[in-house]
């Protein structure tokens, strides 16, 4: 299986690898892959870059692809219905959208917390919930261990389960 990797998050990168061959990873220059994975086909986004990415994903013979702190949505003419598309979102779903919904649930001082891994679609973060990690964090933790949690253990995890879950082997 090849694979695709859209984002930010190196765990996440990281398990992928265990899963399929990844061909392509489109990140920031500023990103944690960008320092810890030079072996890897790195390409760098930028605003002047948004279109030529968008074929990347388009126009690549592979079969999955994953985002994870992707900084944009993807139109519909690149969603290709022969691929696997999927997100890992740092929120519940479909409850807690949008790019900033850990921080914005810490300001609301809410203590629910989640990451939902759903396929991709047109619309921001409405795509069908393939699977989803709950978590309750104790009121007087801080915003650092809370990110921390989420994205270094149960972003993997679950990542993993549904990586089976789709029975996406390398």
């Amino acid at each position: 299986m090849k694979s695709i990797f859209l984002g930010e998050r190196l765990e996440v990168l990281r398990v992928l690898r265990e899963y399929s061959k990844v061909v392509a990873v489109v990140t920031s220059k500023k990103s944690f892959i960008t320092k810890y994975e030079s072996k890897l086909k790195l390409i760098h986004y930028d605003h002047l870059r948004k279109e030529q990415i968008f074929k990347i994903i388009q126009n690549n013979n592979v079969n999955l692809i994953v985002s994870s702190g992707f900084k944009w949505l993807i139109p519909k003419n690149y969603l290709s219905k022969k691929k696997i598309i999927i997100n890992s979102h740092p929120g519940v779903l479909p409850e807690q959208k949008g790019r900033n919904s850990i921080k914005e649930n810490f300001i609301k001082k809410k203590q629910v917390y989640g990451i939902t891994i759903h396929h991709i679609d047109e619309n921001m973060d409405q795509g069908k919930i393939i699977n989803a990690i709950r978590r309750k964090f104790n009121p007087n933790c801080s915003l650092k261990s809370i990110y921390k949690r989420l994205f270094k253990l149960d972003e993997p995890i679950l990542l993993r389960a549904v990586l089976k879950q789709l029975q996406i082997k390398k």
